[in-house]
């Protein structure tokens, strides 16, 4: 499978949607994709769905801006991505957390 057939599942953790565009526009710039290969999710108003691991190559988890995971904040979101994070460790999904996402992969693993 060459590049331009990965697809990258972006979980947001971030409530400004601004900033969500941002951080979407600097992953599709400096890993040299197309804005189609990445799938953008919204852990604090979507769904996680394990079954989108069969849809994607890899997924980042970006940052939060406000959010701490020390402060026990959005505990639903965190518990979303932690169980997300142990079926594509199984899988042997290759997964990136970005600061806040970073965080809650130590914090499973």
């Amino acid at each position: 499978m060459n590049k331009q057939e990965k697809k990258i599942l972006l979980i947001h953790v971030r409530e400004d949607g601004t900033i969500q565009d941002h951080e979407f526009e600097l992953i599709v710039k400096y890993m040299q994709l197309q804005h189609h290969q990445v799938r953008r999710l919204d852990v604090l108003k979507e769904d996680l769905d394990t079954a989108i691991l069969d849809e994607v190559d890899a997924t980042i988890i970006g940052g939060s801006g406000q959010f701490l995971l020390s402060r026990g904040d959005i505990p639903e979101a965190i518990d979303s991505i932690s169980q997300f994070a142990k079926e594509a460790r199984q899988r042997l999904h290759p997964m990136l957390g970005i600061c806040f996402g970073a965080q809650i992969l130590s914090h499973v693993f």
